[in-house]
């Protein structure tokens, strides 16, 4: 049960916590004092006079006036800058006081509602006389952050100064409505997810087979969840905010919300998959559906382009059934949890039953085309002219998409194959080692994978 409550276990403790946190979120909100949602009006001067509102208070200023310092404060997060503008103003005795050059307390200060790219940009705003537009003005109130109070206090005093946050407006209760909602939702479908693993990991005890190895993995649907739980959360917030707020009843929004929450659920329920790599049969399991191909019926292994990664997920079967068998990491079939495991079992697995079946044909003068070269007994050859005896092999160079010969006194690699286009690489492999060719790769994930020197 553990391996599967593991699967993608950051991804399922990030989502919980998203949850959590909006449900907070949306408690606080609902929580907050209502008053503070109220537009309440304050004079310039009774601001000036020690009338201070609560933090966080919606307020609306009649009049102010630019005294003239200003403050620039630029913001960098993730490679994005910006620049917004900390304007001191006063009523219109403060200004003259400020003009006729005295220095009066800069007790109020406005944050400019328009922000810049950088910072010559807002030095170059401040020089336009109507850069403060003409009242009233209307924002959140809150005291002003230590950091910004120390930048400030070279433009005069600074103490217990005050800022207004222009054109910002106090979030309704519907948001904090929709907040709750977003969280039940979001709760909902994560305890789905946890009953989803839960079952899958009660079916795939029912159907492990003695002998063969397991390898969970999900199908391809997966990806429909993804996007249907965000668009559930959407429509909940939607839903329950127009509902607080104004009353209203959306029922598109109701619509979008079932179909998200049926669209997870139905991922969610039927995501599992199952791979068994056992010694005569080879099974991918998808609920009721299953699909199988003999190993005594596979003549040729190839491995998938790596998709994220040096080394293959996925590999195809062909032989004697009708179209090729797929296994491990697919775009549409889906992935499998431990599949660089199964692609060791897999390889052992076929090279068990092709390996010795190579070598005896090899000693009795057959050839094999490994796409685009044919090996032989006494070494590599392409077309009828052009050979590579085993003794005149240097060295074989192997990367994550290319097998490159190196043929001894030549600088130029003698042939170069694409290792997703090479049928029953591994036994390729294993006859240059049995000939004591040096496979060399640079990358230690494919050294290790296929079992190669450095």
């Amino acid at each position: 049960m553990n391996e599967y409550l593991k699967r993608y276990g950051a991804v399922k403790f990030l989502a919980l916590l998203a949850v959590l946190a909006a449900a907070v979120m949306g408690g606080v909100e609902l929580d907050r004092d209502p008053t503070l949602r109220e537009l309440q009006t304050h004079p310039i001067a009774a601001l000036e006079g020690g009338k201070i509102p609560a933090e966080l208070q919606y307020v609306q200023v009649p009049e102010a006036h630019a005294l003239g310092p200003a403050v620039v404060r630029t913001y960098t997060r993730k490679r994005t800058t910006t620049v917004t503008i900390y304007l001191a103003v006063g009523s219109a005795k403060a200004a003259q006081a400020y003009a006729a050059g005295r220095r009066p307390p800069l007790k109020l200060w406005f944050k400019l509602p328009h922000s810049y790219s950088s910072e010559s940009e807002a030095q170059a705003a401040l020089k336009n006389s109507a850069l403060l537009p003409a009242g009233p003005h209307h924002g959140i109130w809150s005291a002003m952050g230590e950091d910004l109070a120390q930048t400030s206090a070279a433009s005069g005093d600074v103490q217990g100064a005050q800022l207004l946050k222009l054109n910002e407006t106090p979030t309704t209760r519907g948001v904090g409505a929709g907040l709750l909602a977003v969280a039940g939702v979001g709760l909902l479908l994560w305890l789905l997810w946890m009953f989803s693993e839960w079952r899958g990991w009660q079916w795939a005890q029912s159907v492990q087979r003695e002998g063969a190895q397991r390898f969970d993995g999900m199908a391809g649907r997966v990806g429909f969840g993804v996007i249907g739980a965000p668009v559930a959360a959407v429509s909940a917030f939607i839903l329950l905010h127009d509902w607080v707020d104004d009353g209203a009843f959306s029922s598109g929004a109701l619509t979008w919300l079932l179909l998200g929450v049926g669209v997870t659920a139905f991922v969610l329920l039927t995501k599992d998959t199952l791979t068994l790599i056992g010694p005569q049969k080879i099974e991918r399991l998808r609920g009721s559906h299953t699909e199988s191909c003999d190993v005594s019926a596979v003549r040729e292994l190839f491995t998938a382009q790596p998709f994220r990664s040096k080394v293959p997920g996925g590999f195809e079967l062909r032989g004697k059934f009708d179209k090729p068998f797929s296994v491990g990491n697919d775009r549409w079939m889906g992935t499998v949890t431990r599949w660089l495991e199964l692609g060791v079992a897999l390889r052992t697995v076929l090279f068990e039953r092709l390996g010795p079946a190579y070598a005896k044909a090899l000693a009795a003068g057959k050839r094999f085309d490994f796409g685009g070269v044919k090996l032989s007994a006494q070494g590599l050859s392409k077309g009828d002219q052009d050979a590579l005896p085993w003794s005149e092999m240097e060295r074989v160079d192997l990367d994550s998409k290319t097998l490159s010969f190196k043929r001894r006194g030549k600088m130029l690699a003698w042939a170069k194959l694409k290792v997703h286009k090479t049928p029953n690489l591994e036994v390729l492999l294993h006859q240059l080692r049995e000939h004591q060719v040096t496979v060399r790769a640079k990358d230690k994930a494919v050294r290790a994978y296929w079992g190669v020197s450095e």
